[in-house]
């Protein structure tokens, strides 16, 4: 046989290879199966992370809760962790598009080239390490770490799988029913103010003469202090820096169920346009928006009471009048 014909019979050869990894198949002779079989509630961590880009984020189950394990362990928001869980677990899969690791890297599942890898991990151990990488549309290329096969997955894209932390943050750091508040006290450069509600309605202490509380102002500020986002945790060590030395804060009890029970937090230093907070009964510091706090830093008694802001909008139509 001459060179050229070997040449030619290799070349033909080399397509069937390539036929028999890439090559189409029915995928609708075979009913989609789960690619692994897990129940959710026994799953105690997740790990994600993309591909040259750090470390990733890790999720850990605490009892009830999730906690963002990568971040000193701080709160993740269960609608979340619940979303990357019922993406996993809702893989489902045929038959493979590509069985040889040659394959991997093109395909974005390889040990150089991927997308997003994910570790679940079960509560007796048992670890499944997912390689993921993008596909055509609403769905992913998907392998087991320690297998060859490669599979479409659709319902899912790589993108959906956040690797950072702060994709899973909870970020309601104070959330307080302001109805249930009995007293206010705000402490800020203005002075402090304390709020007590009787029957009536909101009384200002050290109030004399007749001026009148703004019971409407009172609540505004309560509404606008029981409720704290936070942009993101800085630790639970309150260092120096922080400046949580208590001159600026709020303070409050309240009554749920017959149950008493007390709140508040501290307001220190800014850090660009973000204001370090650390909040009673919570070990973590954190960063809020500081336009977030300027109710708090910027309540004074005259603000609160309804004869000093008539007089005030007198003086001020007096003051027009006489220029």
């Amino acid at each position: 046989m001459s060179s050229h014909k070997v040449l030619a019979l290799l070349f033909v050869l080399q397509l069937a290879l390539v036929a028999m990894t890439w090559w189409p198949r029915d995928h609708s002779a075979l009913a989609p199966r789960p690619l692994f079989e897990l129940e959710s509630d026994a799953i105690q961590e997740l790990r994600v992370e993309a591909s040259g880009d750090g470390e990733g984020v890790r999720l850990v189950r605490e009892g009830r809760d999730w906690k963002v394990a990568s971040a000193s362990g701080y709160p993740a928001n269960p609608e979340k962790v619940d979303e990357l869980l019922d993406s996993l677990l809702a893989l489902r899969v045929t038959t493979p598009i590509a069985t040889r690791e040659t394959s991997h890297n093109a395909l974005k599942v390889g040990e150089d080239e991927y997308g997003k890898r994910v570790v679940i991990v079960a509560g007796d151990g048992a670890e499944i390490e997912l390689v993921i990488g993008a596909a055509a549309r609403d769905s992913v290329h998907v392998r087991e770490a320690d297998a060859s096969e490669v599979y479409v997955a659709k319902g899912l894209s790589e993108w959906s799988l956040q690797d950072r932390g702060d994709a899973y943050y909870d970020r309601s750091y104070v959330d307080t029913d302001a109805a249930t508040l009995s007293t206010l006290t705000v402490t800020n450069g203005k002075g402090t103010l304390t709020f007590v509600r009787d029957e009536v309605g909101w009384v200002l202490e050290g109030l004399e003469g007749a001026a009148e509380v703004d019971q409407a102002a009172v609540d505004a500020l309560i509404k606008a202090l029981t409720k704290l986002n936070m942009s993101e945790p800085v630790g639970i060590e309150a260092l120096p820096q922080y400046a949580l030395d208590g001159r600026v804060s709020v303070t409050w009890s309240a009554v749920e169920s017959d149950q008493s029970f007390a709140g508040g937090y501290v307001v220190g230093a800014d850090e660009g346009s973000f204001t370090f907070v650390k909040a009673d009964g919570n070990p973590f510091v954190v960063k809020a928006n500081s336009s977030d706090l300027e109710a708090l830093r910027s309540a004074q008694r005259s603000d609160f009471l309804v004869r000093d802001r008539e007089d005030e909008a007198g003086a001020a139509a007096a003051r027009g009048a006489e220029s």
